[in-house]
């Protein structure tokens, strides 16, 4: 009985924190979480995202979500950068380049791994950006999945083990008690007394 009591406050706490967590924050575009990497008050892309979205396209309340077709148009997914970030394709088309990007103007542009280095190269020149930071390619990863994963694993463990213990209390039959009664054993009436009881006989005979 505790452990399914047990089991029900677990999903009552799984299924508030979902209600207090946005999931789509969790999700947008190339992994930028609110409050961190922009705010709902940003008219502009964050920098290491802003080559993933075609001019006036980013929408920061609460944030454009991965799978949303202004995310790399639709087409692919957001990898941030230093240097402005870049949209990859899972399964381009043969004879097409992996990768690319939106310029200023919201143009895409095919970017290969020449160009890419190349800018790279004219980043880490530059002294301006000296004092970037240096988490180049972030995905923003996702730990809330990870927590429900977990969760889940928990409460599916608890199940079987409520489940194990019904059964083995259920087979192993009533246990004995120190308290248990004895069985009830028939009353066997009183024998009237023999007369030749000593206690029977009259002390004048």
């Amino acid at each position: 009985m505790k452990l399914l009591f047990l089991i029900i406050i677990i999903f009552i706490f799984i299924f508030n924190e979902k209600k207090l967590i946005e999931p789509i924050i969790m999700s947008c575009c190339g992994g930028m979480i609110r409050n961190k990497d922009y705010h709902e008050t940003d008219s502009e892309p964050p920098k290491k995202w802003e080559r993933c979205f075609k001019l006036n396209e980013w929408n920061s309340f609460p944030c454009t979500d991965i799978k949303s077709d202004k995310c790399c148009g639709g087409k692919g997914k957001c990898r941030p950068s230093r240097i402005g970030g870049k949209c990859e394709i899972k399964n381009p088309p043969a004879g097409t380049e992996p990768n690319f990007y939106y310029n200023a103007s919201g143009t895409e542009v095919p970017y290969t791994t020449e160009a890419e280095r190349e800018e790279m190269d004219k980043y880490l020149k530059d002294p301006r950006n000296s004092d970037d930071d240096d988490d180049d390619d972030d995905d923003g990863g996702d730990l809330t999945y990870i927590f429900y994963y977990f969760c889940g694993i928990f409460v599916l463990f608890m199940g079987c083990l409520l489940i194990y213990n019904y059964i083995r209390n259920k087979s192993s039959g009533p246990k004995l008690s120190i308290f248990a009664t004895s069985p009830d054993v028939p009353d066997v009436p009183d024998s009237p007394p023999s007369s030749s009881s000593p206690f029977n006989q009259s002390p004048f005979n």
